[in-house]
């Protein structure tokens, strides 16, 4: 009884074992097509990506501000003949209602507005696209925020996005990543609605519907942040001061080019402005600097003196979400512009 039951235990155990086995190998095969498929899908991504780096998801480019960039340039690229024409920084983008605008003031108005880091040369690059197709605005406005003169030197790499060959700077980072890179920008975030970081995700979704977002308003968009939001509010007042009241030496340098552009649509025809500020940062000082920082601006495009024009300076604190105005914000400075450039503007219907 005993041999029989010590033979009967030896026979489960080697068949539970041989179970285990089948088990595991089953696994094993479920797991090697996909294993396959997954393995060829990097393989390709990293063949692709050696041959056309796409941005890494830590990389600027990556970011709303690739985004707008992109959308303008092939707004440049494809907007016909125009009444009015603006130009500028992310202030200028986000605190313009360019439909409005047009209404006001019974003109076709576009906008080329993108971010500040794109600089006047990059701005210049982009209007460059626009005039050498043969198109030409009848009046062109540039608008900056003050703070924007303060030039920074990291900014310089802005300025060939999406218009020179990025390709060499790519940073540097592991075969897999790259390859993961390339399917996500590639592959997955055409067919994904993949949303944009932050509140821009939560009001626009994808980076897709947000580039439509600017082709059905003009080149204008709305900056979806809140004025309580913390990341509206990175420096202190007197910090952001500090930043209002300087004109970089580097600036002027980078307005050169813009200046080349803009004898091309004509001096008699341009006009600047500078952004408003929250009224939390109007001072003395820093309306004496605003005040000849726009002088100095104007001058640099070699533009005539009354080319400058008076906008507002400042508005109420709950307009602004840091350099950007609240859509309140947008619709108030919007209809001073309206009034300003009715009196300055060819007396022509639109387009």
């Amino acid at each position: 009884m005993k041999a029989h039951s010590s033979s009967t235990s030896n026979s489960e155990a080697d068949s539970a074992a041989l179970n285990g086995k089948q088990a595991i190998l089953a696994i094993v095969r479920e797991a090697v097509g996909p294993s396959l498929v997954v393995g060829a899908c990097f393989v390709v991504g990293a063949v692709w990506a050696k041959l056309d780096p796409a941005p890494s998801v830590s990389d600027p480019r990556f970011w709303v501000e690739h985004h707008i960039i992109q959308a303008q340039i092939q707004r440049a690229r494809t907007l016909p003949d125009v009444d009015l024409l603006l130009i500028g920084d992310s202030s200028a983008l986000m605190g313009v209602d360019t439909p409005l605008l047009g209404k006001l003031i019974s003109s076709r108005v576009e906008s080329l507005a993108t971010i500040g880091m794109f600089s006047p040369v990059g701005y210049a690059r982009m209007l460059g696209l626009y005039l050498d197709r043969g198109r030409k605005p009848r009046t062109l406005l540039f608008l900056l925020h003050p703070g924007v003169l303060n030039y920074q030197l990291e900014w310089a790499e802005v300025e060939s996005y999406g218009i020179d060959d990025q390709r060499a700077k790519q940073p540097e980072q592991p075969l897999w990543k790259a390859a993961r890179d390339k399917l996500l920008h590639e592959i997955a975030y055409r067919v994904i609605a993949y949303p944009l970081r932050g509140a821009y995700g939560r009001f626009y979704g994808s980076a897709s519907r947000f580039q439509a977002w600017l082709l059905d308003h003009q080149g204008s968009a709305v900056d979806p942040a809140l004025p309580t939001d913390l990341e509206a509010r990175p420096l202190t007042d007197e910090a952001e001061k500090l930043r209002l009241v300087k004109f970089s030496p580097l600036m002027k340098e980078k307005l050169a080019s813009l200046a080349d552009i803009v004898d091309r649509v004509s001096p008699s025809n341009t006009f600047v402005g500078l952004t408003p500020i929250a009224n939390r940062l109007r001072d003395p000082l820093v309306e004496r600097a605003v005040t000849e920082n726009l002088r100095t601006l104007a001058n640099c495009l070699h533009l005539p003196a009354d080319h400058a024009l008076p906008l507002p300076m400042s508005v109420p604190d709950g307009m602004c979400v840091g350099w950007h105005l609240t859509e309140q914000g947008r619709d108030f400075y919007t209809r001073k512009l309206a009034e300003i450039l009715r009196d300055i503007l060819p007396a022509k219907a639109s387009l």
